[in-house]
This record gives structure tokens, sequence and C-alpha cells, in this order.
């Protein structure tokens, strides 16, 4: 076991150089999910705000529709 031959430490050498390889790789993936996590999330309430303003206005127009349909149906309008 004391004498290696020249397969037996370049099967070492290549075995290291995969780990030092895998080593900068987790660090390179664990570097992007740290700039990810640190972005901060756009601010939605603008948008919350818009949508609830549109969602007034559909109901409003609901309601004039089925009050237009009411006094087209009701003979007594005509």
């Amino acid at each position: 076991m004391g004498d290696l031959g020249i397969k037996e430490w370049l099967g070492i050498i290549g075995l290291l150089f995969t780990l030092g390889g895998l080593a900068v790789q987790q660090g390179t993936i664990l570097e992007k999910v740290n700039k990810l996590e640190s972005r901060s999330m756009p601010d939605l309430k603008p948008l919350n705000e818009q949508l609830n303003n549109v969602d007034k206005r559909v109901e409003l127009i609901e309601l004039k529709v089925e009050r237009l349909d009411l006094k087209s149906s009701n003979p007594l309008f005509k």
C-alpha cells in the first residue's frame, strides 16, 4: 500500500480537481441565491389601489346596466 503508481496518483489528483470544481460551483450557486434573496419586492400598493378602483368602476357599471335592464323591461317606463 505504500507504493502508489502513476495511475493512482493521477486518480487522486483528478479526484481533488473534481472536488475543487464542485466547491467552486457550490460557491457560485450560493452567491446567486444570496443576490436573489437580497432583492426587495416592488411596492404593490399602487397596483392594488388601481385594481380596487377598477373593481369599483365595474360594480358601478354593472349596477347601471341592471337599472337599464329594469327600465327597459318595465312597461310603465315605456
